[in-house]
């Protein structure tokens, strides 16, 4: 595994040449958490088809190399990994490489990194970015994209846009390729972020579905979708006078969760009614600040006085 690990972070390349380079440990563990990674992958396929025995295999496997890599990476002093930037504590988090009894911990000190580190910036390149919104997505932290995602001065996308930038450049300076696919991993955001819309891994192929929108900043509405391959599913919603709306389109033959932002399931209605006993619902139940409904196929729309925003 041979490559740049995360290839031209800010400041890190400059007309062509690497310059600035991080020491080669941080490429070393940035490759070995996305090896990690795509075993653990290789046991959920095998696990999807029904072969446990190889599905244990690489279960184990996964644990064994995510100890080794903790073991050889993480700096007990500083509590961080290699150079403590944020793409390196982000993969860790993704990968599972953290213990869980330090995960928290790890969150905490990422969020750190960007808000105080950072000033509400992100510091990473084109594989670090990725990794970097994959892992406040699966944190449930929107807050922290949004915010990133909102910056207008360097590095970010609304300064790019105040240089009159029309495409995605290679590097995040504007050098080299003035067209290229470096910085676009933010546009999955939109829908699973914004939208909510997600996979749920107990169903794969969209056979179950999370929705799970994102109240952030100052949005006062969405409108996403996505084919999937079971058929097109939508996630609308709105804010206005204080009350929040969610317009819900579940393909035939799916499930869906549906994370509704509410004080309590009784604080929402779906239809008119009571959300908790409207037709479709099968069952209702609240987590945190979430009034969570399990659904069946159909059109659905949630309604409920909004307490306050839900980041996640």
């Amino acid at each position: 595994m041979g490559f740049y690990a995360d290839w031209v972070a800010p400041g890190r390349q400059i007309g062509g040449r690497w310059t600035n380079a991080v020491p080669k440990e941080c490429d070393l563990f940035f490759n070995n958490c996305y090896f990690i990674h795509n075993i653990a992958i290789a046991g959920e396929i095998a696990r999807v088809l029904g072969k446990e025995e190889d599905a244990r295999r690489y279960d184990e496997e996964a644990r064994k190399k995510r100890r080794a890599v903790h073991a050889a990476y993480y700096d007990v002093l500083r509590e961080v990994y290699v150079n403590g930037e944020q793409a390196y504590q982000a993969i860790s988090l993704w990968a599972g490489v953290i213990p869980d009894g330090q995960r928290a911990q790890l969150s905490n000190l990422l969020a750190l990194l960007i808000v105080e580190g950072q000033k509400g910036h992100l510091n990473t390149g084109v594989l670090g970015t990725f990794f970097l919104l994959e892992c406040l997505l699966q944190e449930n932290r929107n807050d922290l994209i949004f915010q990133m995602v909102n910056q207008r001065t360097f590095p970010g996308w609304g300064w790019l846009l105040d240089q009159g930038a029309t495409t995605i450049g290679e590097q995040w300076g504007g050098l080299a390729s003035q067209i290229h696919s470096s910085f676009l991993s933010i546009n999955s955001w939109f829908i699973e972020g914004i939208g909510g819309i997600r996979m749920d891994p107990d169903g794969p192929g969209y056979e179950r579905i999370t929705i799970r929108p994102a109240v952030v900043g100052d949005l006062t509405w969405a409108n996403t979708s996505y084919d999937s391959i079971r058929g097109p599913i939508v996630s609308r919603w709105t804010i206005a006078d204080g009350r929040f709306e969610l317009e819900v389109e579940v393909p035939a033959n799916t499930t869906a969760t549906v994370h509704v932002p509410a004080c309590g399931v009784e604080a929402v209605r779906e239809g008119g009614r009571p959300a908790a006993t409207a037709e479709g619902v099968a069952s209702a139940r609240l987590e945190g600040d979430r009034a969570v409904f399990e659904i069946g196929s159909g059109r659905y729309h949630f309604e409920t006085e909004l307490q306050g925003a839900a980041n996640g």
